[in-house]
């Protein structure tokens, strides 16, 4: 490994923290509030089944909801201030909610302030890491740069899970800080992302567009770790798109937005977002618990099963990482992943609705081979669209949209986060099996809209999609009839 790539993964490993901050926020909460001592300091022992769902939906959807606004206000700074400063602020917002989180205050409404404001850190860097890992990454190992997002998310629900199984166990139930130790923890990644950022060098493309050309040289040079050749041909690319984008747009975001490619580049963005976000592996982070307890039943381990399924998921995220990122195609493994998904969420719903746990603890047949459905599901997940998610959604976009394209692909990825946070507690509650048939169907629709519209990006630069989707492929399926676009488009090939 030459020193170039050794940079590119110290800085892919540092702004993915923004992952592990994820990570550790989601499956952190789920847990944390099935405890005794947070549901005696925050006074609801004696609340009812719908009154404690009530809180679990509160809890996690509120933090999406701040993410929400954070991904869209994140957008302009970014934009005008740039991606390094955009970071360190986000970080610093996260960490503010995550401390006025542990705070044991007694009143749920104070908690549930401090995750909406650590949803706002959150949903920052939800837009800044894959716009900074895109844009800085060597193409040649770009996909697996990007994959770090996605495997330091599984890594901090693996910790959250393990922390929360700790205190249970070896922490007394009836002081606060059986629940502020494992709640405080999401404080540290925070620190170190921020931290980290002043070490780093601002975004090369940003610079450029910028008109920065000397500082764009000292961030690329410093990221491929030499000046040669190579590394200039890089940055007259770059320009060159720039210089491109600007006169096909006489100089206007707004002209861009309404050509046809530029609205289905944004298309796709958006619609792989949203089917990554209802492929319902998000909804098993956020309630691991609940959802083992509907397939085992109550009386089992079900914290132990959920630290078992971190486990698995760090694992699977790994193997991909490092054999398969940049060994296989991205359509290949988001279409094949889905047809897994869907085919192993369907027999889970089958089996439940056949076979469903006796309801005394009793581990049978049906229940354990449950749980290894859900095991494989998650699995070939964080094998394909748990990873290529976050990549995908920045190298489809042109240089000048990036920026909002990803902002509006990751808004739609909050609200649906919102919506299966808040609901998914009352499917498991209501619906029982049909909560897996209903993200198996989601699934199947993922895998059609994967085989059918889903472009190559793998080992491309992001400036060489530029060509890509101004070829005769991307026009068959997008016609670009004005004069004015087709102009653009011989433009865009020409450099």
């Amino acid at each position: 490994m030459d020193k170039g790539d050794t940079r590119a993964y110290f800085l892919g490993i540092l702004v993915c923290l923004g992952g592990f901050m994820f990570g550790y926020d989601t499956g952190v909460v789920g847990g944390a509030i099935t405890l005794h001592s947070y549901r005696e300091s925050f006074r609801y022992l004696g609340y009812n089944k719908s009154q404690t769902t009530q809180v679990s939906s509160l809890a996690v959807g509120l933090q999406q909801c701040g993410s929400f606004v954070g991904c869209f206000g994140i957008f302009p700074i970014a934009s005008r201030w740039g991606r390094k400063p955009s970071m360190i602020l986000s970080a610093l917002v996260f960490v503010i909610g995550a401390a006025i989180q542990t705070a044991d205050t007694h009143h749920l409404s104070s908690f549930y302030v401090g995750r909406i404001i650590a949803g706002l850190g959150v949903g920052g860097a939800s837009v800044l890491v894959p716009l900074y890992s895109a844009e800085m990454s060597p193409k040649k190992i770009r996909g697996r740069i990007g994959s770090g997002y996605q495997f330091l998310f599984t890594w901090g629900i693996f910790v959250s899970y393990w922390a929360n199984y700790a205190v249970d166990k070896h922490v007394d139930q009836n002081t606060a800080r059986q629940w502020q130790i494992p709640i405080s923890l999401q404080i540290i990644p925070g620190a170190l992302l921020g931290i980290g950022m002043f070490f780093v060098p601002e975004s090369a493309r940003w610079l450029v567009q910028k008109d920065r050309h000397d500082d764009a040289w000292k961030s690329l040079t410093w990221i491929r770790a030499h000046s040669g050749p190579e590394v200039q041909g890089e940055l007259d690319e770059i320009r060159a798109t720039v210089v491109a984008e600007r006169e096909a747009s006489r100089g206007s975001l707004k002209v861009e937005l309404k050509q046809k490619v530029t609205i289905y580049r944004m298309l796709l963005s958006f619609t792989v977002m949203t089917c990554q976000v209802c492929t319902g592996a998000n909804a098993m982070a956020y309630f691991s618990p609940q959802f083992f307890t509907l397939v085992v039943g109550q009386g089992t381990e079900n914290l132990l099963i959920s630290g078992i399924f971190g486990a698995i998921k760090i694992v699977s995220c790994g193997i991909f990482i490092v054999f398969l990122a940049e060994r296989i195609g991205r359509r290949v493994a988001l279409c094949g992943g889905a047809i897994l998904m869907s085919a192993s969420l369907l027999c889970i719903a089958v089996v439940l609705k056949l076979k469903p746990p006796p309801g005394n603890g009793e581990v049978t047949a049906p229940g354990v081979a449950l749980v290894a459905l859900i095991y494989f599901a998650i699995i070939v997940y964080n094998m394909s669209w748990g990873p290529l998610g976050w990549i995908y959604i920045a190298e489809v976009l042109s240089p000048r949209t990036r920026d909002l394209g990803v902002a509006i692909a990751l808004g739609t990825q909050w609200i649906f986060n919102i919506i299966w946070s808040v609901a998914t507690p009352y499917m498991i509650n209501n619906i029982g099996w049909g909560t897996f048939l209903f993200f198996a169907a989601f699934d199947a629709f993922s895998a059609v809209f994967s085989f059918y519209f889903v472009k190559e990006t793998m080992g491309k630069s992001l400036e060489e999609m530029e060509n890509e989707f101004h070829s005769q492929a991307a026009q068959t399926r997008l016609p670009v009839s004005e004069d004015k676009g087709q102009d653009e488009c011989e433009h865009v090939e020409k450099n």
